[in-house]
């Protein structure tokens, strides 16, 4: 009996070790947020994914949620991008966009005020004894009659700009209309200037969007490999609700320092 007893509490103690033994490898087991946090990409040999994604100051908070299904571990990182940045952000690409507004509007107002001055040249060859004409007063006349249409500007720039029969009767009013051909590139250059005084200007700008971006989050999706090498997969961009997929390249800007 004392050696069945002593049998006994050997087979227990060894269930109990092999028992806390498998829950030790369980508890030790890494999940798979830990894999892609410890990872090291290649070309980013410097730092893990955690510490490049969770030191950046360019984010607010990171969340990181294991969405693995169907077999594949995946792995999403979620980046709340913090108001300063998104503030510098707007202030420098609205401040070029300003920039290159007012570069538009000096090049349109250079090519009104030389449409004018050819106007003005060939005015003053006819004008009407007693009369006089100024590049505002043909300019002001060219507006107050001739409107741009821009749905029409497909068709040739200056068949976007109608007159009406009022148009021509104020020029005459002050110009000799007998000398025909000159009278009528009075009229042309007018219009044309009236088509660049009315139309929007041409803005040429490569910022990208400056419309004010209140929120934004950027997600990271990594798939975890059978040999636990890790991949970026995805890389999102919600602007105020609005997501949009971006290159998977824009994860090293985590690891600028």
């Amino acid at each position: 009996i004392s050696s069945n007893l002593q049998k006994g509490k050997m087979m227990k103690k060894a269930l109990f070790l092999g028992f806390s033994a498998l829950l030790l490898l369980v508890g030790c087991k890494e999940s798979n947020i830990g894999i892609v946090k410890n990872y090291i990409l290649k070309g980013n040999k410097s730092i893990t994914i955690g510490s490049a994604i969770d030191s950046f100051k360019g984010c607010s908070s990171t969340q990181w949620q294991d969405i693995s299904s169907d077999g594949k571990k995946v792995v999403k990182v979620s980046c709340v991008v913090g108001k300063n940045v998104l503030e510098d952000e707007f202030k420098r690409k609205n401040n070029g966009y300003i920039k290159a507004l007012n570069n538009a509007k000096a090049a349109q107002q250079k090519k009104v005020d030389n449409s004018l001055e050819l106007a003005l040249d060939s005015a003053n060859s006819i004008l009407k004894s007693g009369k006089n004409i100024d590049k505002e007063t043909i300019l002001s006349i060219a507006n107050k009659h001739c409107k741009f249409d821009p749905t029409k500007e497909s068709a040739s720039y200056i068949a976007s700009v109608s007159c009406d029969l009022e148009f021509k009767n104020e020029l005459a009013q002050i110009l000799d209309i007998k000398q025909k051909w000159v009278f009528d590139n009075v009229v042309a250059q007018s219009k044309y200037a009236a088509y660049y005084s009315q139309k929007e200007p041409e803005v040429i700008y490569f910022g990208g969007n400056t419309k004010k971006i209140n929120e934004r989050v950027i997600e990271l999706t990594f798939t975890i490999n059978n040999d636990k090498s890790v991949n970026i997969s995805k890389v999102t961009k919600i602007d105020d609700g609005d997501t949009k997929d971006i290159n998977r390249g824009l994860v090293a800007m985590f690891y600028a320092r």
